[in-house]
């Protein structure tokens, strides 16, 4: 099974989703992908230092009407879940 999921105008990666929601607040219908929190580390130019960085990632698409933002929950929802499955 892939590792990345693309359908209804939605890419992401699997391996590294925390949450999927919808949202249907203020006509705005949107599915919301929440990724698994990750340090980066980078480094200043000048001083040489070195900071450690906690990143949290969202993915928020917009849909134009409920259908298609149910669908697209639905079918990323139904993919994971089998991905999740399948690395058992």
């Amino acid at each position: 099974m892939d590792r990345i999921f693309h359908a209804e105008g939605l890419t992401v990666d699997l391996e590294r989703i925390c949450a999927i929601k919808e949202n249907y607040m203020d006509d705005k219908y949107q599915v919301i992908v929440q990724y698994n929190a990750r340090y980066t580390h980078s480094q200043n130019p000048f001083d040489e230092t070195v900071s450690k960085d906690l990143v949290s990632d969202t993915i928020i698409k917009d849909y134009r009407n409920f259908e298609y933002t149910r669908e697209a929950f639905l079918g990323l929802n139904e993919y994971w879940s089998e991905y999740l499955k399948s690395k058992k």
